[in-house]
């Protein structure tokens, strides 16, 4: 029996601390009343229109209408026109939370012998008429508001209450956010759209219609002409359309739509979204603007008959749009993936040559290509290794090339014969997740142009793609990329020693005159040529880079796959090295190379061993231009006597008769 007293006793202790802890802190009912009697509009959260009456000293008054719908807030008078929602959230904030500091009764007023005018309430500098939802009524509850002057000290103004029987003191914050000019309650931008959201775009004039779409391929032109255009340029675009601001609103009956072009306009702009649409339509210029002032264009948005606001926006963002179709097209023709291409046919001047990408052996296995080609005997198809790093850089080329210019995108036949299109100059395909077959034909002319654009010039190629009708001008250096011989992908690297070669003689025959220019020989077994070549050598940097050269001989270009002489460029030099192959019987073989003049930057060499005709890399020039030159030894100088006594036409100075020789040389 004691145990359940005492669980009866914990029992009641819980009870009671439980009420003890609800009494303490629950909302004294007082306190709620005392907060909600101190607001003036305890209703104020559910305002869904706003009358705003302003009156000047001269006894003018300017209304403004706010009104709540189911696109926002909307301004509707003086004019129609989305409302600036933080401006409006600013209003109700101001309202709902608008407190009375003090009232006194008309009575009271009275009775003391003022005047509400004494309170700049007759009349009121501002009045608020603010209609909240009711259900007894369609229209809705209206609250009336008035706003006198401010009290003669502190942040405080003079407010009639609703139902005109007491003045109430205020805070003046709300006076800061009524009394502001028209363009801050308006929204200044012009559509509603935003940018993520769109999926259409049409531009249209009086002559033409221009039209992009998004898919799931990003933008293309359905209009004039089927294209696809810059995903990227698509995107400033819009966000340049979207992101433009009204610059004035014009009042009601200021300027006719006829009048500001409006009925016939320039240009319509269409966005479309998501299941709806803003038109904005541009019409005359606007008139009468202070100096400086950019140009700009009546407007109006299409969606609300004849009565739609007129407005006026800048001109200079909307010009371009008449050229969108250039403005905004894909300049890149050719738009493949450079990692899924498997392989390129290369058609030129009868030749044909089709660089393949071998099967890699593992996963981690760089890629690999070959070059196939036909022989030129005849029907032999000669295989060879091809440098990756120039196929790539090929690919690369290909998929980077823009257009310069939209030459026509329903050419006529004749046209593509005229261009040399019919019968190509040069042909590419590249085979991949979808194949591409590029077209070049004739270098573009002004010839015959009376304004030739400025495209039309030699250095650009007509080009086209196959199974597209559209003609584009590009840079003339495409066609040199593109070659039909194997030599143009060979490895630039013709040869390289083992690691443990050594090349222990140099020699340089001058083959005109059957002259030694040069002859170097190291002990391999006990020198090195950076320790036999001394620091005075004034040959040493050069020698040094021969044979590095000859360890891993590069060319810059191939010529002939052949060892054989060009015309008017014998072979003038010959340079002969021996080299110590790594192994213990100390073996060793000759590498002979001939080489022309150097001719300005450029020096043709040849290799007998490897059959080939080639450019140098710029080192090796480098190296062998002081190498070959004849050393002549140093003139004695001329005495002061003979300097003067040289003829003028022997290059020497000569001194005035009357000039003295410099005390050093007057002996």
């Amino acid at each position: 029996m004691r145990w359940k007293l005492t669980f009866l006793l914990l029992l009641l202790n819980v009870a009671a601390f439980y009420y003890l802890y609800y009494l303490e802190n629950r909302e004294d009912p007082r306190e709620v009343i005392k907060d909600m009697s101190a607001l003036v509009l305890p209703q104020a959260g559910d305002i869904t229109g706003i009358t705003l009456t302003a009156r000047s000293q001269d006894g003018q008054a300017r209304t403004r209408v706010l009104e709540k719908t189911r696109r926002g807030w909307q301004l509707t008078s003086p004019v129609k026109w989305p409302a600036n929602e933080n401006a409006v959230q600013k209003i109700l904030a101001q309202l709902e939370f608008l407190e009375k500091e003090a009232n006194f009764p008309l009575s009271d007023i009275e009775k003391s012998g003022q005047k509400l005018s004494d309170f700049g309430l007759d009349p009121a500098q501002f009045e608020l008429v603010l209609t909240s939802l009711d259900d007894s009524s369609a229209k809705g509850k209206e609250t009336r508001l008035e706003i006198g002057s401010t009290t003669g000290m502190g942040n405080r103004l003079y407010v009639m209450a609703p139902g005109g029987k007491e003045v109430l003191v205020v805070g003046d914050e709300l006076l800061g956010s009524i009394a502001v000019p028209l363009a801050e309650l308006r929204s200044q931008r012009i559509f509603d759209i935003p940018v993520f959201e769109l999926e259409s775009l049409t531009v249209q004039t009086t002559a033409q219609r221009i039209r992009l779409v998004k898919s799931s391929d990003g933008w293309s032109f359905e209009t004039p002409v089927p294209a696809k255009a810059d995903d990227q340029l698509v995107q400033n675009a819009l966000a340049l359309i979207v992101g433009q601001r009204v610059e004035r609103l014009i009042p009601t009956g200021e300027i006719s739509p006829e009048l500001a072009g409006l009925t016939t306009p320039t240009l319509r702009i269409t966005l479309g979204g998501n299941n709806r649409r803003q038109t904005l339509l541009l019409g005359g210029p606007v008139t009468g603007l202070p100096e400086n002032t950019p140009p700009q264009l009546y407007a109006r948005l299409e969606n609300g008959g004849e009565d739609t606001t007129i407005f006026t926006v800048q001109k200079s963002p909307f010009e371009w749009l008449t050229r969108a179709q250039e403005e905004l097209r894909e300049r890149r023709i050719l738009r493949f993936d450079p990692t899924k291409v498997s392989s390129l046919e290369i058609n030129r001047a009868g030749k044909t040559l089709t660089l393949q990408r071998l099967e890699p052996r593992s996963a981690d296995e760089p890629p690999a290509w070959q070059s196939v080609a036909a022989a030129s005997s005849g029907g032999e198809v000669k295989t060879e290794t091809a440098a990756t790093p120039l196929v790539e850089q090929l690919i690369q080329q290909l998929n980077q090339m823009e257009v310069i210019a939209f030459v026509s995108d329903a050419p006529a036949p004749s046209d593509l014969v005229s261009w040399g299109l019919s019968d190509p100059v040069a042909q590419v395909t590249i085979r991949g997740a979808r194949d591409w077959t590029l077209l070049l034909g004739n270098n573009i002319s002004p010839e015959g142009q009376t304004s030739p654009p400025p495209w039309a010039n030699p250095r650009n190629l007509y080009a086209k793609t196959s199974g597209k009708a559209s003609v584009y001008a590009v840079d003339l250096s495409i066609l040199g990329a593109l070659r039909a011989d194997s030599l143009a992908y060979r490895n630039r690297t013709l040869t390289s020693l083992p690691k443990d070669a050594r090349v222990q003689s140099l020699t340089i025959t001058d083959l005109s005159a059957n002259k030694v220019l040069l002859e170097k020989r190291i002990k391999p077994e006990s020198e090195t040529w950076p320790t036999v070549l001394t620091e005075d050598d004034i040959d040493r940097s050069e020698i040094l880079t021969l044979v590095d050269s000859l360890k891993d001989f590069k060319v810059k270009e191939y010529l002939l796959p052949e060892f054989k002489e060009l015309p008017n460029l014998p072979w003038r030099y010959r340079l002969d090295a021996d080299i110590i192959l790594p192994g213990g019987d100390g073996s060793s073989e000759k590498r002979s190379y001939y080489f022309t003049i150097r001719d300005g930057i450029r020096q043709v060499g040849g290799s007998p061993r490897q059959n080939v005709t080639f450019l140098l890399a710029q080192p090796l020039i480098d190296a062998l231009f002081p190498l070959t030159l004849e050393k002549l030894p140093p003139n004695t100088p001329k005495s002061p006597k003979e300097v003067l006594e040289a003829p003028l036409d022997s290059g020497a100075p000569r001194r005035a008769p009357d000039q003295a020789l410099p005390p050093n040389e007057a002996k």
